[in-house]
């Protein structure tokens, strides 16, 4: 009775994370902060403003040992799941649990750009589930 009841919590729950994320414009995933450059009277960069600075790169241009090295540092399975690491995130609450605070993340890359892109920013101090599910949620956006 308990496994039945758990299954329709959980269901309604995916049922619901998958709903919040269908209201997210992918059109975002393009928009996001970049800076603004001052330019003098002579057509010369004077400076720049911006809260994060950011250049738009074409994936093309980046070179491939630059992509795999932020692979194998920021999510070593990236190829093997669906933008949603189960056991990541589970081994690092876990890890984080016994730590007593925050030791390890675990997102996925694919839920670090959900979160830049789709507001789902919250301090760090503040993680919360929620947060983590929503982000997940979206990342089936991607697929």
């Amino acid at each position: 009775m308990l496994a039945v009841a758990l299954t329709v919590f959980i269901s309604s729950l995916v049922a619901d994370l998958k709903a919040q994320a269908r209201t997210f414009d992918l059109n975002k995933l393009e928009q996001m902060e970049s800076a603004s450059v001052i330019l003098d009277r002579n057509g010369k960069i004077f400076g720049q403003i911006y809260v994060e600075n950011r250049e738009t790169v074409p994936y093309e241009q980046l070179p491939a040992d630059l992509v795999k090295a932020v692979v194998a540092v920021e999510d070593a399975k990236f190829y093997q799941h669906h933008g949603y690491d189960l056991l990541g995130i589970i081994r690092a609450a876990l890890k984080n649990f016994t730590a007593g605070h925050v030791r390890q993340g675990g997102s996925t890359i694919t839920q670090q750009l959900a979160r830049n892109s789709f507001s789902l920013k919250e301090r760090r101090a503040t993680v919360s589930h929620s947060r983590k599910e929503r982000s997940g949620a979206s990342c089936w956006r991607f697929f």
